[in-house]
């Protein structure tokens, strides 16, 4: 389960027992200014060179490695954008973490409320973490070519989605989907995303309901995770297809550039 604290609730757990506080933002912006007895965990040691999650147990050497057990609560900070938190607090929840924290505002408002930051880094104490597949809240290429039920969001920019861009070989969208764009998720004034009820309306926009099952997708996962965390505290049905529209597109699937 992923909950959402205050920025003085997590200052309050600092050193505190059962509480791991984890930075998911780049080594360098680490290094630049980090929340105290926050532990360095770049989002991109959970992949591998080509961007897929690594398997289950390198993914538990790599969090027991910076002092995460079974026993201990996760609090997750980021910078704006959110995208590294909130892969990073998916990819946990799918290990079998079932009970994260995410502060709800980012570091860039810690900063701004002139509370403590520090610039050595912290030595984690390496624990041993026994992971716990969660496998409801990951899907696979095949599990979305097979399933005619779920609801597809495309949390790309509109232009991806029209196949107005670049990126891709063959430019466009999963067929059947219907397009969220992540910014809009974002929070604004330094928040980690927008209030409950602007949520609720950007979904209803799409006619999502909390008894649809959804399938969140971007180009490569991150932009989606966001969606993911979005729909999860609202209490949507959600999973997450990591190898998103890049996996889908340059794997002779099909793709559709018209708008409804």
């Amino acid at each position: 389960m992923i909950t959402f604290e205050s920025s003085n609730w997590v200052e309050q757990k600092i050193g505190q027992d059962g509480f791991l506080i984890l930075d998911p933002r780049s080594s360098m912006q680490y290094l630049k200014g980090h929340i105290n007895g926050a532990i360095s965990l770049p989002v991109k040691r959970l992949f591998d060179a080509n961007g897929i999650l690594l398997g289950v147990s390198e993914l538990e050497q790599v969090l027991g490695s910076v002092g995460l057990d079974n026993n201990i609560v996760p609090v997750l900070y980021d910078r704006y954008d959110g995208q590294s938190a909130s892969i990073l607090s998916w990819a946990m929840e799918y290990v079998g973490c079932n009970d994260l924290r995410i502060m709800d505002s980012f570091f860039e408002g810690w900063v701004s409320e002139t509370r403590e930051t520090f610039y050595r880094p912290v030595a984690p104490v390496e624990r041993k973490f026994v992971a716990n597949i969660k496998a409801h809240i990951r899907v696979s290429m095949k599990d979305v070519v097979d399933d005619t039920e779920s609801k597809l969001i495309d949390f790309r920019s509109y232009e991806e989605f029209a196949g107005n861009s670049e990126l891709d070989s063959k430019p466009g969208h999963i067929p059947g989907s219907q397009n969220i764009e992540w910014n809009k998720l974002a929070g604004i004034d330094g928040q980690f995303l927008v209030s409950d009820e602007e949520l609720v309306n950007i979904f209803n926009q799409v006619g999502l309901d909390k008894k649809d099952e959804i399938i969140a997708y971007c180009r490569s996962g991150r932009r989606a995770s966001l969606g993911f965390i979005a729909l999860n505290k609202l209490g949507y049905k959600v999973k997450l297809y990591d190898g998103s529209f890049l996996e889908w597109s340059t794997n002779d699937q099909p793709v559709d550039a018209t708008l409804a």
